[in-house]
């Protein structure tokens, strides 16, 4: 069986042809990008972390960080789900460990993985995020998201 196409439905196959493999290609990039700055966050978070400072169990940091990522989302985010692990932070250690604690997730299949500042950023809008780091100011954690 022959399909026979005019020309210019042709070129419409050709130009969707290229445009996806340049959405494809465009993707990956986001992603390496995205991987290496994960790494950069990840490994001054490790230096920087006092673990005698923590006001949790590690297990608890997971938890919250579970809560987070179910929280946040690309169409619907449970602002107070969001709000009421952050009421819990108490230090600046307690951020860096719930941050750490939360690593790399996946977002979208899109967006791919993200760290927590990143996952943020994608699923929340700026006045939400401020909320949260002059909550935090208030308590005297000099973190921002």
């Amino acid at each position: 069986m022959k399909i026979n196409l005019n020309p210019s439905t042709s070129k419409i196959v050709v130009w969707l042809i290229i445009a996806i493999i340049v959405l494809v290609v465009i993707n990956w990039e986001i992603k390496t990008i995205a991987k290496t700055q994960a790494a950069k966050d990840a490994k001054a978070i490790r230096d920087d972390l006092k673990s005698e400072n923590l006001s949790f169990d590690l297990t608890q940091y997971t938890i919250l960080a579970d809560k987070l990522e179910q929280s946040i989302g690309p169409w619907n985010t449970s602002e107070s789900a969001v709000y009421s692990v952050f009421d819990k932070m108490q230090n600046s250690d307690d951020v860096k460990q719930l941050v750490k604690s939360f690593g790399l997730r996946q977002f979208t299949f899109l967006i791919g993985k993200l760290t927590l500042p990143q996952y943020m950023a994608e699923g929340m809008d700026a006045t939400e995020i401020e909320k949260i780091n002059e909550s935090l100011a208030s308590k005297g954690i000099n973190m921002n998201f």
